[in-house]
């Protein structure tokens, strides 16, 4: 099979470079310049935050600074006793600028000129006038602090060198990276006589290589360094970078990394200067000339590719293409360091895929008008205003004659379009759907039978938009705003609005509307669609019944548990009372029968009292009655109780108790409600343990919570207990090793108790491997009021 070459016309290759030459003369504009900025913007957030220079560390004048030192400006003393604490730094530098006299300059110029590596900023205004550090502050080691935004006032670039008044000035970073390397970064001398009179001429530009965004750099409050926080061994062989970070003050700037327009200070702006020079990482800008050659060669080439291709293809490899040009730009600026602007690029391959498309679309019409001229012999009758093509192709549709006659050719369609309304009307205006459609001026269009006799039976007028929404506005529910949303054309994030509309009747019925725009040259049509819902509506009303009754009857039972239990109890407490008072020989000596007798009363009177306990504090829970006492505690002491009464119960059944409690800060709980849960969890791993075998408790920190964990070596749980573990009257295949009694309430309580503390309860647990309860409380969620 021969391979398809494709031959590029002489007109196709002109448009080429017809279309090369405007986008270099729009990039020349500045109109790419957008487009390129977000893009550049953005590869710097893909690209994420990049590990600071441990040597930068920047003493910023926060709000901290501000409260303990004064307003703004403060005291020049505190600079010289920064200057004295910060001794062994290697470099101190001050973005702040000092052409005022203050009572504190000389103590300050003594202490700058002691530590020798210490630079001041100098300011050039809107007057072109030169702010240099006042007398007595030295100004052999100056800066420029000047950074110039860019249109959309993120600042991407420095100038190093400014050259005013005949005199070399060095950026605020250059002259920093001079004093800690020893090195001098490369500058560029301006001509002879560029840096005469009054101008200012930059040179020496570098993109800046940004690491990340605010609050990057190592950062200390200005006034922990001042009051000797830090000792001066902490800053030795550093750069301290002195600027303004509090709020309101200062001069700030966005970077790059400046998301919801958070700017920088500018301290941190020359802080990423400094690290690129320290770094020699700068960020380059690939050449006009070699940006334009490679835009050519890709047009070239891509624009034989899309010749190759269908016209789905050609959108196919347009998208594949700015998606690898896209890719390819990224991994050039992340790992080469590389900037290629490339929204040029962008619009090239869109002005070559409409090329093609058009050259395709030529193409076609040709071969159009071919079939056309081989079947008009072949047509019974000749239509009027057929006529024979003079010119073909894309210059055929620029007459009239040739536009009629493509248009004549597609004639037959007109049947099939007549057809596909004559289907669509049959489906609108059945009896499934109510329809109404308006007009743009809200007159009735349309209206079906069905629509018809609803509104008939309800004596509603229907014969403008108006008069149906007036009309149905006292039956309608769910949507207060309907009426004015439809009548206004604001329609919600679907482009439809719904409402419920209920007739009360006779015949009652319930039907959703939808309101839909639909758009026709420029003008919206209004159509309203009803849906007989009254089945699913009269459903919903009698779940809404059931549900009423169920929860009525649900309080009632819990009332009922209430006074039961609370009435019960008390004759219960005085048999066990009594019972244990015949135990105790204090009426006299029992016969062993007796004993028995007096022991099954007083064992069955405690574990009715212990179910009707539990029945009271379901029923208060229930009821939302739970009332808890909060104060504050030692979750550990409470452990550390419980478990020595815990451990006597445990040894009669040879069981020994573990525990691994952390120290950890007093928190908010209610002490009884927390010792019922601790001494419910641990009396079930003692009940449904084996003799001889270990229960452990544990308690520590996790995520800001205190986790306790109470596991046993008892039989563990199936997969169907764990899921009715926590519910209420749940009895568990598992049986208590000793013949213990349960009411199937406890854990259900203490998983309510547990939820009261805004916390929460699980178990880990498998067939033959013990069962873990795990609950964790907040250790500072609750406050004391």
């Amino acid at each position: 099979m021969e391979a398809k070459t494709v031959k590029i016309p002489k007109t196709s290759l002109v448009l080429v470079a017809l279309c090369l030459a405007g986008l270099f003369f729009i990039e020349f504009l500045g109109f790419f310049e957008g487009i390129n900025n977000y893009f550049y913007d953005f590869f710097f957030r893909l690209r994420g935050q990049e590990s600071a220079d441990s040597r930068i560390i920047i003493a910023g004048i926060d709000e901290k600074t501000l409260n303990k030192l004064g307003s703004w400006p403060i005291p020049r003393n505190h600079y010289a006793t920064l200057l004295e604490r910060v001794s062994g730094a290697k470099v101190v530098s001050f973005d702040i600028v000092m052409s005022e006299p203050s009572p504190h300059d000389k103590r300050l110029a003594a202490a700058a000129n002691k530590m020798k590596n210490v630079i001041f900023p100098v300011y050039i205004d809107s007057e072109l006038t030169m702010h240099y550090p006042v007398p007595p502050l030295p100004s052999s080691l100056v800066g420029h602090v000047h950074v110039e935004p860019d249109s959309d006032g993120i600042v991407r670039t420095i100038y190093h060198t400014l050259y005013f008044e005949g005199k070399a000035i060095p950026s605020f970073s250059s002259l920093a990276y001079e004093l800690c390397t020893g090195n001098s970064p490369q500058r560029i001398h301006p001509a002879a006589g560029i840096d005469e009179g009054k101008g200012i001429k930059q040179a020496d530009l570098m993109r800046i290589n940004y690491i990340g965004g605010s609050g990057t750099f190592e950062h200390i409050s200005f006034s922990d360094i001042v009051e000797g926080l830090y000792p001066p061994s902490y800053f030795a062989d550093k750069i301290v970078l002195v600027g303004i970070t509090g709020a309101g003050i200062g001069d700030k700037a966005l970077t790059p990394f400046s998301q919801s327009r958070r700017a920088a200070s500018g301290i941190e702006v020359h802080a990423n200067s400094l690290q690129t020079l320290l770094s020699n990482n700068p960020i380059v800008e690939v050449p006009v000339h070699i940006r334009r050659l490679i835009l050519i060669l890709f047009s070239i080439l891509l624009f034989m590719f899309f010749l190759n291709l269908s016209e789905r293809g050609i959108v196919l490899a347009m998208t594949s293409v700015m998606l690898l040009t896209t890719l390819a730009d990224y991994l050039l600026f992340a790992y080469a360091r590389l900037w290629l602007p490339a929204a040029i690029f962008y619009a090239a391959a869109i002005l070559l895929m409409l090329l093609a498309y058009l050259s395709k679309f030529d193409e076609a019409l040709r071969l159009l008008d071919r079939t056309y001229a081989a079947m008009l012999p072949r047509l019974r009758w000749k239509d009027p205003f057929i006529s024979e093509q003079k010119v073909s192709g894309l210059l055929g549709l620029l007459n009239t004659e040739g536009v009629r006659a493509k248009i004549q050719l597609l004639n037959s369609f007109a049947n099939q379009l007549s057809f596909e309304k004559d289907l669509s009307d049959r489906a609108l205006l059945s009896d499934v759907h109510g329809v109404f459609l308006f007009g743009p001026d809200g007159n009735k269009l349309l209206a079906n039978e069905h629509i018809m006799r609803i509104f008939s039976e309800n004596s509603l007028a229907s014969d403008s938009l108006q008069t149906v929404i007036a009309g149905l506005t006292p039956f309608m529910s769910d949507n207060a705003n309907f009426a004015e949303a439809v009548m206004d054309k604001r329609f919600g994030k679907e482009g439809a609005e719904r409402v419920t509309v209920s007739f009360l009747g006779p015949p009652t019925g319930h039907f959703n509307l939808d309101a839909s725009p639909l758009l026709l040259n420029n003008e919206n049509y209004i159509l309203f669609l009803f849906s007989d819902v009254t089945i699913i509506v009269e459903a919903r009303k009698v779940i809404e019944e059931k549900n009423k009754e169920l929860k009525e009857l649900n309080q009632l039972k819990n009332k009922f548990l209430g006074i039961a239990a609370h009435d019960l109890r008390n004759p219960l407490s005085s048999i066990k009372g009594f019972s244990d008072m015949l135990l105790s020989g204090m009426p006299g000596p029992l016969t062993d029968r007796q004993k028995h007798i007096s022991t099954t009363i007083s064992n069955a009177s405690k574990g009715m009292l212990t179910l009707l306990n539990d029945l009271l504090d379901i029923s208060a829970i229930e009821s939302g009655k739970i009332d808890l006492k909060l104060k504050s505690g030692s979750v550990k002491k409470l452990l550390e109780d419980r478990l020595t009464i815990n451990r006597m119960v445990a040894e009669k059944k040879d069981i020994r108790l573990h525990e691994t409690l952390e120290d950890l800060p007093d928190t908010i709980f209610d002490y009884d409600r927390m010792v019922q849960v601790v001494d419910n969890l641990i009396s079930n791993a003692v009940k449904f343990s084996p003799p001889g075998s270990n229960v452990y408790i544990s308690l520590k920190r996790e995520d800001g919570m205190a986790m306790v964990s109470v596991k046993d070596e008892g039989p563990g749980l199936s997969e169907e207990d764990k899921g009715k573990l926590f519910g209420e009257f749940q009895k568990l295949s598992a049986r208590p090793t000793g013949g213990e009694k349960s009411t199937g309430l406890g854990l259900s309580i203490v998983k309510k108790i547990i939820e009261a503390h805004k916390g929460t309860i699980y178990v880990e647990s498998a067939p033959g491997s013990g069962a873990a309860f795990i609950f964790k409380i907040p250790l500072s969620e609750f406050q004391l009021p």
